[in-house]
């Protein structure tokens, strides 16, 4: 048995369709939403889950402070903003993990 067969994960699978399904409908307004106004919208999604979409929309999602949008629908100063948001998180997390590596190979003398 593996795991795409087992009954949990379909049904995650499944779920996680419907939501995506739901929210690319509410964001086909060309307005933001925040992730409240999308947990309203559609029940069952929560925050972690709106943005864990956004995470795997392959760019058609934008968030930021303003909420989520339809890139399709931004404008070009909205999406350099998404960008600009995302690449000084990476940069944050990268330099975090060279933190993590120089403390390690400190602590091993």
């Amino acid at each position: 048995m593996t795991a795409q067969t087992l009954p949990f994960v379909k049904e995650h699978k499944d779920k996680a369709a419907k939501l995506t399904s739901k929210m690319l409908r509410v964001l086909s307004d060309a307005r933001w939403h925040s992730a409240a106004d999308l947990g309203m919208s559609v029940p069952g999604l929560d925050d972690r889950t709106a943005r864990a979409i956004a995470e795997r929309s392959a760019g058609e999602i934008l968030s930021s402070q303003s909420g989520y949008k339809l890139t399709c629908y931004a404008t070009a100063a909205e999406c350099r903003h998404a960008e600009g948001i995302l690449q000084s998180q990476a940069r944050k997390m990268l330099a975090r993990a060279v933190e993590i590596r120089n403390a390690r190979a400190r602590s091993r003398g």
